[in-house]
């Protein structure tokens, strides 16, 4: 679907939330493996963190690259924000073991 910004800006919002939740199961699998840590914790919380991140990343970097006609600044905070959704939701998990 498509969101229409303005009088001719759209930002279309894919449906790849499911891709990126397999992959961040996969990842915080390995992660949990390599830190011999509880694997279930890591997986399901590390998963849905790349899942939001993804979904919500892109969004607001698209908002921001276009309010100032930078597809740079889109990149950046799209990948910026993924990453660091992704990181809390990983902490979280670490942080929940460790109690």
């Amino acid at each position: 679907s498509a969101v229409t910004i303005g009088s001719s800006r759209e930002i279309f919002i894919d449906v790849t939330s499911t891709t990126f939740l397999v992959l961040g199961a996969i990842i915080s699998f390995f992660y949990a493996l390599f830190l011999k840590r509880k694997i279930w914790d890591l997986v399901w919380k590390g998963s849905l963190g790349l899942a939001l991140g993804s979904t919500i990343g892109p969004v607001i970097g698209n908002l921001l690259g276009y309010l100032f006609n930078s597809t740079l600044l889109s990149y950046l905070i799209a990948f910026s924000l993924m990453g660091i959704i992704f990181g809390i939701f990983l902490s979280w998990g670490m942080y929940r073991y460790k109690k």
